[in-house]
């Protein structure tokens, strides 16, 4: 999986993603066995003057898994418990995206993507493969513009 992250602008003035692992991969499913897990994490920031609301897409995601045997967990990583939002499989992160909330100029989040092959997965998962591309969007509220 490969974090990106996008510059939107809006006639308010510049809305601008900050990713600390732009381009790179932040979880890897390479040697991944039936129970075994691996976890990677990215920090997204508003480097922009406007506050807007984020969201996280997915983008060119295939899998060679089948149903229920590889499943995806992206959380909000902040504080002490993270927060659950999305657990599926990959390639099945809604078309519209997930919500991310509102992000204050100068504002910040952590998000931590879990990958877990099932203990139910037949026979060993080394010769099978997926990864999926995600980019964060925003849209600046006060103007309504992506």
């Amino acid at each position: 999986m490969h974090a990106h992250s996008a510059k939107n602008v809006s006639s308010a003035g510049p809305l601008i993603q900050a990713n600390a692992t732009d381009g790179v991969a932040i979880s890897t499913d390479y040697d991944l066995n039936p129970g075994e897990v691996r976890v990677g994490t990215v920090r997204i920031a508003n480097a922009g003057a406007q506050a807007g609301r984020f969201r996280l897409l997915e983008l060119d995601a295939s899998t060679d898994f089948g149903a229920g045997e590889l499943i995806l967990e992206i959380a909000d990583a902040q504080g002490e418990m993270p927060t659950p939002l999305f657990l599926g499989e990959i390639g099945s992160v809604p078309p519209e995206g997930i919500d991310l909330g509102r992000f204050e100029a100068g504002g910040e989040g952590t998000y931590r993507f879990t990958v877990t092959c099932s203990d139910d997965a037949v026979g060993s998962s080394l010769d099978r493969v997926a990864g999926a591309a995600y980019e964060w969007d925003a849209v600046h509220e006060e103007a309504g513009v992506r």
